[in-house]
């Protein structure tokens, strides 16, 4: 899957993606601040005024350093270390985040943005998308290091890579938000339909994903029944999560509607952290990594 350099041109090639990134980063924390503008980089007019798309670029070049590392990384080293603790801090460290972005979303008038969890430019989007990315390098470090032992099935955490890193990227983009309005707008439909009409159209992929997901779970964690209902949990709020954008067609105040939303899908994605690390805990112990 990764092309082979000498020691030198990775650690060369891994310092580029760290200063892309860090440029990257930089350019968002600019724009968050000033609210952008016109930019000119080597006398080219470059216009910047929303956070997310340079944030993009920033977690595109992370992806491709953890990649290029294979798992010797400071990630690797991190989640090392952190499975290693009990569970009940793991889970706390992971949850602290959530409240605090329930707290600011609630106890702030509903016109902050920073604060507003349906904002594609508020702090909730970004942190879901950073602790995507973050459950999708413990997955590639799986993997590699099951590669290694060649261990089987172990080509079955590529898909699961690719999804959490997807919608890392999809999360900050908001693509799926946009389906509706963009069928709207080529007249494939006579009505107007809602924003939150997407759970429909991505529901044949959403099923399949399920049925995947649930499959390769049960052959890996099967030995390990912790994981294995970690997981289960981890599979079941994302379900939940999916299905409660529904609520927005209801007469549900939308401040809990999306506080529930949201909510419940970053407590899967930080169940999923948990359920990734309490294995990579499991494949560590095994030696011979």
């Amino acid at each position: 899957m990764i092309p082979k350099f000498s020691k030198k041109r990775n650690i060369c090639f891994r310092f580029i993606m760290f200063i892309l990134a860090g440029v990257a980063f930089t350019i968002t924390l600019i724009v968050a601040i000033t609210g952008g503008g016109l930019f000119t980089i080597l006398g080219i007019p470059i216009s910047i005024t929303r956070t997310r798309r340079p944030f993009v670029y920033g977690l595109v070049a992370l992806m491709i350093e953890c990649i290029a590392s294979i798992h010797r990384n400071p990630l690797y080293t991190a989640q090392s270390y952190l499975s290693r603790q009990k569970i009940i801090y793991i889970l706390i460290l992971l949850l602290i985040p959530i409240f605090i972005l329930q707290f600011g979303y609630f106890l702030t008038p509903e016109d902050n943005v920073f604060w507003d969890l349906d904002e594609e430019d508020g702090i909730g989007t970004y942190y879901a998308g950073l602790l995507l990315f973050i459950v999708g390098s413990i997955i590639y470090n799986i993997y590699c290091i099951e590669k290694r032992k060649t261990e089987s099935k172990v080509n079955g955490w590529l898909p699961v890579l690719i999804l959490f890193w997807a919608i890392s990227i999809e999360e900050l983009l908001a693509i799926h938000g946009r389906i509706p309005g963009y069928l709207n707008d080529i007249g494939l439909f006579s009505f107007s339909m809602p924003r939150w009409y997407w759970v429909f159209f991505l529901a044949p992929f959403a099923v399949i994903i399920i049925i995947f997901m649930a499959k390769f779970f049960f052959q890996k964690f099967r030995k390990y029944k912790n994981v294995l209902i970690l997981a289960v949990i981890s599979l079941a709020l994302w379900i939940v999560a999916y299905f409660s954008e529904m609520l927005m067609g209801t007469n549900l105040n939308s401040q809990i509607q999306i506080s529930i939303e949201e909510g419940v899908e970053l407590l899967g994605t930080s169940f999923f952290g948990l359920t990734f690390l309490l294995y990579l805990r499991i494949i560590l112990k095994r030696g011979n990594v």
